[in-house]
This record gives C-alpha cells, sequence and structure tokens, in this order.
C-alpha cells in the first residue's frame, strides 16, 4: 500500500534523525569531558605504547562480554531466543555510550525501547536489569573489598596475592546456595520496587553461578587494563597486581552507582586516589586516574566507530 509505504518512509527518516541528534548529543559531552582530562594532564607524557594500546582493547572487550552476558539473562528471562549476539552487542554499545549524557535513566531506557521493539515483554527487560546490577554489585565488591582491606591492614603481598583466586569465587560459590540466592534476589527486587517474578520464570542456581563467573570477566579485564596503563606509567610489581585491580573494581562501581555523574566522572577518580595514594603520592595518583581515564575514553571512541560503522552499512542495506 502506498499509505503504508510513506509511513514507513517516514517512521525510518525520524529514527535516524533521533538517532543522529543521540549520537551528536554524545559525540558533544564526549567531546568536553576528553578536552577536560587531556587539559588537567598538560605537561604529562601521553605517548601511545603496547601497553596502553592492550588496555584499550580490555576496555572495549569488557564492554562486549557484558552485552553477551546481557543476552544470556534477557534471553533465559523471555524463555526464548529473543535477542541475537550481534544485536545485543551493538544495543549495549549504543547504550553504554549514553552514559556520557546527563542522568543514567537514558542507557536503560534504550536497551528498554529496542527490547520492546523486538516484542520482549517490561517485565523480562526489567528482570533482566535487576539481575545485572546484582552480578555487577558481588563481582565488583566481594573480591574487591577485601583485598582493599588487607591492603589497608596487612600489606601483606604474600597474603594477597594467595587470597585473590578465592575472592574472585565467593560469589559464584554464594549464588550456588540457593537459600543465599533468594535473599539477594529478594533484597534486590524489593530495593528496586519491582515485583518478584513467578517461580516458574526463576532461574536455576547453576545458571546463575555461571551468570556470576561471566561478570567476573570484564570487571577483571577493567582491572587489567588499569595495572597496563599503571605500568606504562609508573612500573609496577607483581604484588600490586591485585590491589590494583581491585582498587579498580571497587571505584568502578561506585562510580556506575553514582547517578549525578555522567558515566561516574569524578567520582570514580575521586575513588581511584584515594586507593592509589597507598603506593603513589597525591600527584601520581591523580595524574594516574586521569590518564586512565582518558584511555577509558579512547575504547568508548573506538566502541563508537564500530556502532557508527554497523548503522551506516544497516542504513544503506534499507
Amino acid at each position: 500500500m502506498p499509505g503504508q509505504t510513506g509511513q514507513m518512509r517516514a517512521w525510518r527518516w525520524i529514527r535516524r534523525s533521533l538517532t543522529a541528534v543521540s549520537l551528536g548529543a554524545v559525540g558533544y559531552f564526549f567531546a568536553i569531558a576528553l578536552a577536560e582530562h587531556l587539559q588537567a594532564t598538560e605537561g604529562a607524557c601521553l605517548t601511545p605504547d603496547p601497553l596502553t594500546a592492550v588496555a584499550v582493547a580490555c576496555f572495549a572487550l569488557a564492554v562486549a562480554v557484558s552485552a553477551l552476558l546481557w543476552r544470556s539473562i534477557l534471553n533465559r528471562s523471555a524463555r526464548a531466543e529473543s535477542l541475537g549476539r550481534l544485536d545485543a552487542v551493538e544495543v549495549y554499545i549504543a547504550a553504554w555510550l549514553l552514559k556520557y549524557l546527563p542522568g543514567k535513566a537514558w542507557s536503560y531506557a534504550y536497551r528498554a525501547a529496542t527490547a520492546r521493539a523486538r516484542g520482549i515483554e517490561l517485565a523480562t527487560l526489567l528482570n533482566s536489569f535487576a539481575l545485572e546490577t546484582l552480578f555487577l554489585l558481588l563481582a565488583s565488591t566481594v573480591p574487591a573489598i577485601p583485598i582493599v582491606l588487607a591492603v589497608a591492614l596487612t600489606d601483606s603481598a604474600i597474603s594477597i596475592q594467595m587470597l585473590s583466586p578465592l575472592l574472585l569465587l565467593l560469589p559464584v560459590l554464594a549464588l550456588l546456595h540457593r537459600p543465599t540466592t533468594e535473599r539477594l534476589t529478594e533484597f534486590l527486587y524489593r530495593f528496586l520496587r519491582q515485583p518478584k517474578p513467578p517461580k516458574s520464570a526463576r532461574m536455576s542456581g547453576r545458571f546463575l553461578a555461571k551468570m556470576q563467573a561471566g561478570y567476573l570477566v570484564p570487571r577483571v579485564l577493567n582491572g587489567v587494563a588499569f595495572v597496563l596503563i599503571t605500568h606504562s606509567l609508573y612500573g609496577v610489581t607483581v604484588d600490586m597486581w591485585a590491589p590494583l585491580v581491585a582498587f579498580y573494581m571497587l571505584a568502578g562501581i561506585l562510580g556506575s552507582l553514582a547517578f549525578f555523574a555522567p558515566s561516574g566522572i569524578g567520582v570514580r577518580e575521586g575513588v581511584l586516589v584515594g586507593l592509589c595514594i597507598h603506593y603513589f603520592n597525591l600527584e601520581q595518583a591523580a595524574l594516574l586516574a586521569i590518564i586512565t581515564r582518558i584511555y577509558n575514553l579512547l575504547a568508548d571512541l573506538a566502541l563508537a566507530a564500530v556502532l557508527v560503522s554497523c548503522r551506516a552499512r544497516r542504513w544503506m542495506n534499507e
């Protein structure tokens, strides 16, 4: 029908226009953040090297892994193959970049709108967001907090290195215990003011433990990137690896929980400085936090380039 074809064409142009406006807004706030951080590092040596290149790749890979993990939760909640791998990565990257807009709601809203357009129910989406939040919190805090406390109280490199693998397994082991899983999910749903899903829609403890283990991967990837950046600046010893990973894990989740700060800018850096002064002086810790943010921004810029390329190819084929 000519009328329907005209409506589809009009809707396509509206969708593309909104996408262009969103990308423009993200680019604007991204440029402001990058300019501010570059100004703060004036006089510092930012010559790229293989270590920082690998760090940027780790930051970008952590986002892609998070996208696939969210897809697994969403598809299991929907009891169907509702979102493909490439679609999930594309949607997640677009939502990830929206974190530079003031307010955290844009990222969730984009994922929700896109998933709803694919026929996924709102309750299923909210369930995936709730579980994602739970896994992120456990993966970022359960291993990190004891290491941070061990560094502060004992400063024993040997005990910290031996303790780290066990601490990484703690959130996974906790979710294998059904009563613990029930209490955690019940508290989270109550905190988010969401109705608890029926028993038929709940997931097995084995699947939850598998997802929790999966969410450790992007946390560790980000921590490894931070270690590489730190080593490129100041050089680090083996006994500093686990504490630095824990510092970044803890700072990252606290920055994510700061809803008033776009992309957690300022909050994550403040926490990093407060933790890293255990190994560096205040000026060095502040410079490290700022340069880490710059490489993080470069990783997001690479993700944005991939997203634009995918969208442009899709529009050309329509």
